[in-house]
């Protein structure tokens, strides 16, 4: 992306009518600490702007990325984060073990990372301390890992770990069997070392699984507004055509044309009798399942986003069983001291 495209988007973004009393401003690629000096630059005028409109987000306003994290300790990003630490949120993909780690993330010449982002990882831990939430992806080849590196992280000082189980079809037959085995070590590892108040595992929230209403419902809250380097805009990254496998990017506007909110009216429509399948309807914790619009529209037939995907199924009926099992394990110790 240009310095001349990052600054219109910034413009055309502080020219939105207000309806959120919070921003966001999230970075994303790729890996978006090789445009450090962009990032900087944009952070620093967003700022500016927003200063010098008294503008609303000024009072409530973040920057994220979520980094592979080989560059994290460079002296440019060094610099950034002492600047704007107090409103920073820093995510690193980091999978858990060397062995699981290694398995997907692979410099160009197939050498793992993990060896050369350990070193930084315990730089951002001491840095951000409870508020480093490190990004775990699952998928089959690496599931029976899972536990281990669940584990490992938490002994590297990590107290959050939002894991991530890919929606994507590339789950087997057993599966489910393994996630909820691994699942459930590291339930009973947090309940025998009584870290329940101290350790957050996103997949073993008290509120993972709750049944949602049938009213409006989308999996990542709402929908929000992605700028690409051409200066397209996108409901989210996952519709951009590098994140799709077989579709067209699925743009909902452009800097110079602006949002067509037509294309915006499906996403805000998701309802679970409006498309969920029946057996997703019938299933006593299927309002809860996760599931991706983008993947809906990937996977479809027709190009649609109402094509709900039911590849985590089994994982999920698996998570549920251990999430219910790590709190009333966790209730019982609780009433039992009293």
């Amino acid at each position: 992306m240009t310095w001349e495209t990052a600054k219109k988007i910034v413009d055309f973004l502080m020219s939105m009518p207000v309806v959120e009393d919070e921003a966001i401003f999230d970075f994303i690629g790729g890996e978006p600490l090789l445009e450090i000096d962009l990032i900087s630059k944009i952070s620093d005028y967003l700022v500016e702007k927003m200063e010098s409109t008294n503008h609303p987000w000024l009072k409530k306003y973040s920057f994220r990325f979520t980094t592979n994290g080989l560059a994290y300790s460079s002296e440019k990003v060094q610099n950034y984060i002492n600047k704007y630490k107090d409103r920073l949120s820093v995510q690193i993909s980091i999978d858990g073990t060397k062995k699981k780690h290694d398995l997907n993330r692979v410099f160009a010449n197939g050498e793992g990372s993990y060896e050369k982002l350990l070193p930084n990882v315990k730089l951002w831990v001491k840095q951000f301390g409870v508020k480093a939430v490190a990004y775990m992806v699952v998928s089959h080849d690496d599931l029976p890992c899972l536990s281990e590196s669940v584990i490992h992280l938490i002994s590297l000082g990590i107290s959050e770990i939002a894991l991530s189980v890919v929606v994507e079809d590339v789950w087997k037959q057993g599966d489910g069997i393994v996630f909820e085995r691994e699942l459930m070590t590291v339930a009973n590892y947090l309940i025998d070392n009584k870290l329940w108040n101290t350790i957050i595992i996103s997949a073993l929230r008290e509120e993972f699984g709750e049944t949602e209403s049938d009213d409006h419902i989308y999996p990542c809250g709402n929908p929000m507004y992605v700028f690409d380097a051409g200066g397209n805009i996108y409901s989210c990254v996952r519709f951009a055509g590098f994140s799709l496998r077989s579709k067209q990017p699925r743009i909902i506007g452009t800097l110079q044309s602006g949002i067509d909110y037509n294309k915006i009216r499906p996403l805000l429509s998701f309802s679970r009798k409006a498309f969920y399948p029946e057996q997703c309807l019938e299933c006593e914790i299927g309002s809860g399942c996760r599931w991706c619009p983008a993947e809906n529209y990937d996977s479809s037939d027709s190009g649609t986003v109402f094509q709900r995907t039911t590849t985590v199924c089994e994982l999920h009926k698996a998570n549920v069983r251990v999430k219910n099992y790590y709190w009333n394990k966790i209730a019982f110790i609780e009433n039992e001291g009293q």
